[in-house]
C-alpha cells in the first residue's frame, strides 16, 4: 500500500513541479491579483481498508496415502483431474501383501487344529487348563492377524473419499512409498472454498473475524466475488513475519479450482478520523508528506500535512495543525508567490 501510495505522490510531484514551472512566468509577466478559490476541509470517519492478495483454496484439503508400504503398481489420475466419490485413484503391487493374507489364513488354519486338539485333551483330562487357555488364545491372534491382513489389503488402493480434484501427485509408479506417505493432495468439491492471503502487522491489528471484503480473481477479471474474513493468524510467519489470514469465498455459479490468484479488499469494520483535502489543492508531495495553502488572517501560509492515504474522494491526512473549518486553496496553487496579493474568488 505504502509503494502504491509513493508512485501516485511522485506523479503528483512531478505534475505539480512542471506545471508551477510554467504558472510562475505567467504570476510574473501580471500585476493583478492573484484568483484562487478556496474550499472548506471537513473530518470524516472512514473505515479501514487493506489491499492485498492471496489464493484460492479448498476447504478440505486432504493428504491421500497407503494404509501401508509397498510398491505402487498404478497411478490412475493425474494432477487437475476431477474424481467422483470411490474412484480409484492409485494402487499398490499386491503380491506382497496377497502373501501376508495367505500366510496369516495358514496361521489361522494351525491354531484351530491346535485349538480343537488342546479342547479335546482338556476334556479327557489328558492336557492342563493353561495349555486350553494357550490354544484359545492362540486361535484369537490369528483370527486377529487374518483380519489385519485382510483390511491392509482392502486399503491397498487410494479412492477418493468425496467428489473433487487432484491438487498434485507426489508419487509416481514403481516408486516405494512408506505407511501413511502422501501420495496425493486432494480437494474435496463437496465443502466451501477460502481465500488464503498475508498481511503485515500494522494491517493485521485492523482486521477482525466478519470482516467483509471484495475480491478479484485473475481468471475472472470482469466478476467481483463476496468474502467474509473467517480466521486471523496468530502467530508471525517466521521468514516473513506476516500473519496468514482466511476468508470464505462464495463462487456464486463461477468454478473455482485451489490455486487461483485472488486481489482483495478487506473493509475493516474500524472508523477513524481524518481530514480530507482535494487532490488539487496538494502543492507538492514526497511519500507520506505534503504541502497546501492555508488562508490565515487573510494571508496564505504554506503548510505541511501528513498523508494518511489516499481514495476516490481525496487525500485522508492526519491532522497536525489542520483543522476542521480551515480554508484551503482548491484553484490557483501555482501561481501563488510569497509575494503575491490574492483574490477569492466564488
Amino acid at each position: 500500500m505504502k509503494t502504491i501510495h509513493k508512485k501516485i505522490l511522485i506523479g503528483i510531484t512531478f505534475s505539480v513541479i512542471i506545471t508551477g514551472c510554467t504558472n510562475k512566468d505567467i504570476v510574473q509577466q501580471t500585476d493583478e491579483n492573484v484568483k484562487i478559490k478556496t474550499t472548506k476541509v471537513q473530518e470524516i470517519e472512514y473505515n479501514n481498508q487493506v489491499i492485498t492478495s492471496g489464493k484460492i483454496v479448498s476447504n478440505e484439503e486432504s493428504k491421500l496415502s497407503f494404509k501401508t508400504g509397498g510398491v505402487i503398481s498404478s497411478i490412475l489420475v493425474k494432477e487437475g483431474d476431477k474424481v467422483k466419490k470411490d474412484q480409484i485413484l492409485a494402487v499398490l503391487n499386491l503380491s506382497e501383501i496377497n502373501a501376508r493374507v495367505d500366510q496369516a489364513k495358514l496361521a489361522l488354519d494351525k491354531a484351530e487344529r491346535d485349538y480343537e486338539r488342546a479342547k479335546n485333551l482338556y476334556e479327557d483330562s489328558v492336557a492342563t487348563l493353561e495349555q486350553f487357555q494357550n490354544a484359545t488364545t492362540g486361535l484369537q491372534f490369528a483370527k486377529s492377524n487374518v483380519e489385519i491382513a485382510e483390511f491392509n489389503l482392502k486399503f491397498s488402493s487410494i479412492k477418493a473419499p468425496s467428489d473433487g480434484v487432484i491438487l498434485k501427485k507426489l508419487a509416481e509408479e514403481n516408486e516405494l512409498v512408506g505407511q501413511g506417505y502422501p501420495v496425493f493432495i486432494f480437494g474435496s468439491s463437496d465443502k466451501n472454498w477460502i481465500l488464503k492471503t498475508n498481511v503485515a502487522d500494522k494491517d493485521a491489528v485492523l482486521i477482525e473475524l466478519g470482516d467483509l471484503a471484495t475480491v478479484v480473481l485473475d481468471a475472472y477479471p470482469n466478476t467481483q466475488f463476496d468474502a467474509k474474513v473467517s480466521e486471523i493468524g496468530k502467530f508471525a510467519d517466521p521468514y516473513t513475519g506476516t500473519y496468514e489470514i482466511e476468508l470464505n469465498i462464495d463462487p456464486g455459479n463461477k468454478n473455482f479450482v485451489s490455486g487461483l490468484i485472488a486481489k482483495v479488499i478487506i473493509t475493516t469494520n474500524k472508523a477513524e478520523k481524518y481530514i480530507i483535502v482535494p487532490y488539487v489543492s496538494l502543492i507538492e508531495a514526497n511519500e507520506n508528506e505534503g504541502f497546501i495553502y492555508r488562508i490565515e488572517n487573510n494571508q496564505i501560509k504554506k503548510l505541511t500535512i501528513n498523508i494518511a492515504k489516499l481514495v476516490d474522494e481525496g487525500i485522508l491526512v492526519i491532522a497536525n495543525g489542520l483543522k476542521p473549518g480551515d480554508e484551503i486553496v482548491t484553484e490557483g496553487v501555482n501561481y501563488i508567490k510569497p509575494e503575491s496579493d490574492f483574490e477569492i474568488v466564488k
